[in-house]
């Protein structure tokens, strides 16, 4: 059976490197404070999800840039994970190829 897990995350971008005029990558860290909550229905964790998403959207995302700005400082997002749950992504620095 799987499980998908759904949790809040600050998400942000952060700068890979100069090459090709400069290149971001998204990247994000677990809000451990926040309560982690778990499904074995795909369409039922999709849904929750953007309902979450549309409250974190009043706070605590109301003052926040989008993450595209270079003043970001990320926003708080809920975001859907199959099978384990990380801490933060990536898991490994990305790389320019």
């Amino acid at each position: 059976m799987t499980n998908y897990f759904v949790a809040v995350f600050l998400s942000d971008r952060a700068y890979g490197g100069p090459e090709e005029g400069g290149w971001w990558f998204d990247c994000g860290e677990r809000e451990k404070r926040r309560r982690v909550f778990v499904f074995q229905d795909e369409e039922r964790a999709i849904a929750f999800s953007r309902r979450y998403n549309e409250r974190l959207a009043k706070w605590p995302n109301k003052n926040r840039r989008e993450i595209s700005s270079v003043l970001s400082e990320g926003i708080y997002t809920a975001e859907i994970f199959e099978d384990s749950l990380p801490d933060y992504y990536p898991s490994k620095r990305p790389h320019y190829e």
